[in-house]
């Protein structure tokens, strides 16, 4: 049997269950095309490489965004973390997923893609043939 995400988001208990569920609606609406894996034993969507993480501790849950500081600067919000790159949320319930987190999601998937789009422009093309 394949350990997958999704198995171990519905294995969770009580209030960290209710924010998995909640953060997991959040990103398949913000990147259907996402893929969900395991980065460092935590449930993890990627979009060629990492872009959130979310790490239940508790009855409680902290959402990693991989490049928290590209997402800040994205959205003019400040979210917890000084190094480099990643940054974290915490959400105590399933009402702390509001708008403004489902934003912070959006995001973090939205500079991913402005990323892949950057280095896909560097990358040298083979020379059409005349139509």
């Amino acid at each position: 049997m394949t350990y997958d995400v999704d198995t171990a988001l519905d294995e969770l208990e009580g209030r960290a269950w209710e924010i998995a569920q909640t953060v997991r609606r959040g990103i398949k609406a913000a990147a259907p095309y996402a893929e969900a894996g395991f980065a460092f034993g935590h449930p993890t969507w990627f979009l060629h490489s990492r872009v959130l993480s979310l790490v239940p501790m508790g009855k409680r849950c902290k959402l990693y965004f991989w490049d928290g500081a590209a997402v800040e600067r994205h959205v003019g919000m400040r979210m917890q973390g000084g190094g480099s790159e990643i940054r974290y949320i915490v959400l105590e319930s399933m009402l702390d997923v509001n708008a403004e987190v489902l934003d912070l999601i959006s995001a973090a998937f939205q500079v991913q893609i402005e990323r892949l789009a950057a280095s896909e422009s560097r990358v040298p093309r083979k020379a059409s043939l005349p139509a």
